[in-house]
């Protein structure tokens, strides 16, 4: 076919809504650019997003321009608003859902798509795509710097000045560890503390498909392990300083801040879609997924494959067996082709004969790689134990010093990115949530080796030297 592929996303999302939903409608005919071909794969609870890499580009620069020549702090409120609005109406949706007819979730689901597509439009068409083409352009804009003086101007000045979700959250958590450390976890005012916090952040560790929630037990679990290593954090540090002292150390010029400005408001607004996609998520495939599958009499693990169009022929039919064989076929291979004119499914046999046709290749053989490299995203050499982290999810076992191994973290991963000797993942650049992480709690971190999961197995010992960007397998 000629096509130049890139793989743009690989990590493990069981789930189809809301990702089956990116990218699905006119996104290049309303934003006026040519988007291509995007192809999303699914192969046992693994998602692959591969894009024509003349699409990504044009997406980019468009995003880019566009940020360039507006004012970015509105950019980001209208990326916040229609997330409110996608968490507003799952919200509405799940009261009185025992009186839900199939008809009523066909409608769900059609409008959870089309609002979902705003959000895309609002908020993610900004950050997913152009912090590389702005880093790309800043390092050139600083060749004449050494490459520690470039380090330097990047752990600055990539730090965002406002306080992220993930960040107020951290900081409501250090309240409640400080009190509970001068009173006790049984105090009445840290028991209110803790209600609270459980009330405003229970969805925070769910993600795509949990099942984890922070109720109120579980909060005072979280509460009670970190007191025992509780070092109180100093949240008064402000950033707008050292970034006014870093621009005039180094002369930057007014281009250059200005990208540094918006690479700044791109990982906010990365962190806006987590705390709105985890809501979204937690109501989507946790409640009502959970409720949709009693009611067909399916497994809910299948139906996190479900999407409007298969429950409309499922409604037609009345055929409960082959909803069930479809949704099997899914959740064991499945491919969907994207374009502007729509979605096309294929699974099984299909699918494979659909990847060929596009001279798309996804496995490749990683037995005999002892060594790979990624970024740098927080320098530092250290040696340990791998343990490889799919999700967050009921991690108990996760030991101080352990090498956290991960396609990529999210704010839910905060807690064991504390314990962890350092941090490598499949995923991620200068701005991804696992290098602005490590920056701060000045953990060694490698992101974007793209095949860390695949090479590594839990307990390998592996040096990792984030100075250089290089994990090698010690044995």
């Amino acid at each position: 076919m000629n096509k130049e592929w890139l793989t743009f996303r690989k990590r493990y999302i069981p789930a189809i809504l809301p990702i089956l939903d990116y990218w699905s409608w006119d996104v290049g005919g309303k934003l006026n650019f040519t988007r291509g071909i995007t192809v999303n794969i699914w192969e046992k609870g693994w998602y692959t997003a591969i894009w024509e890499k003349q699409g990504k580009e044009n997406l980019a620069n468009y995003a880019l321009t566009y940020m360039l020549e507006n004012d970015i702090a509105k950019v980001r409120e209208e990326g916040i608003s229609s997330g409110k609005k996608v968490v507003k109406f799952c919200e509405s949706f799940v009261r009185d859902l025992e009186n839900k007819t199939f008809e009523d979730f066909v409608n769900f689901y059609e409008e959870i798509k089309f609002l979902y597509n705003i959000f895309i439009e609002k908020s993610m068409v900004y950050w997913l795509f152009t912090s590389s083409l702005i880093e790309i352009k800043i390092k050139h804009l600083l060749e004449k710097y050494s490459e520690k003086d470039q380090q330097d101007i990047f752990n600055v000045m990539t730090i965002p000045k406002i306080a992220s979700y993930s960040q107020i959250e951290e900081e409501n958590f250090e309240n409640i560890l400080k009190l509970a450390k001068e009173k006790s976890l049984e105090d009445n005012e840290v028991k209110l503390l803790v209600e609270i916090f459980s009330k405003k952040y229970f969805w925070f560790p769910y993600e795509y498909v949990g099942p984890d929630v922070w109720n109120v037990e579980k909060v005072k679990e979280r509460v009670k392990e970190s007191l025992e290593k509780h070092v109180p954090k100093n949240y008064s540090k402000d950033i707008s300083k050292e970034q006014e002292e870093c621009i005039r150390r180094y002369t930057l010029s007014e281009e250059v801040v200005k990208l540094f400005d918006i690479l700044q408001i791109v990982t906010l607004m990365q962190d806006d879609r987590k705390m709105f996609n985890a809501q979204a998520c937690y109501y989507i495939n946790g409640i009502i997924a959970s409720h949709l599958a009693n009611k067909i009499g399916s497994d809910l693990e299948l139906l996190h494959y479900l999407d409007a169009n298969l429950l409309k022929e499922f409604i037609e039919m009345g055929d409960k067996e082959w909803l069930i064989n479809e949704l099997e076929k899914r959740k064991d291979f499945l491919i969907v082709l994207q374009t502007d004119e729509g979605n096309s499914f294929f699974t099984g046999s299909e699918a494979k004969n659909k990847l060929k046709e596009l001279e798309i290749e996804i496995e490749k053989d990683t037995t005999k790689i002892t060594e790979f490299n990624g970024r740098s995203a927080c320098q530092g050499i250290v040696k340990g134990r791998v343990r490889i982290l799919l999700t967050s999810s009921g991690v108990q076992d996760f030991h101080e010093g352990d090498i956290l191994v991960t396609p990529m973290t999210t704010p839910d991963f905060v807690p064991i990115m504390g314990k962890a000797g350092a941090i490598i993942t499949d995923e991620g650049g200068i701005t991804c949530h696992a290098a602005i992480v490590s920056r701060e709690m000045k953990i060694p971190c490698v992101v974007g080796t793209e095949i860390a999961t695949k090479v590594l197995k839990d307990g390998d010992l592996v040096e990792v030297d984030a100075d250089n960007g290089v994990v090698r397998k010690v044995e």
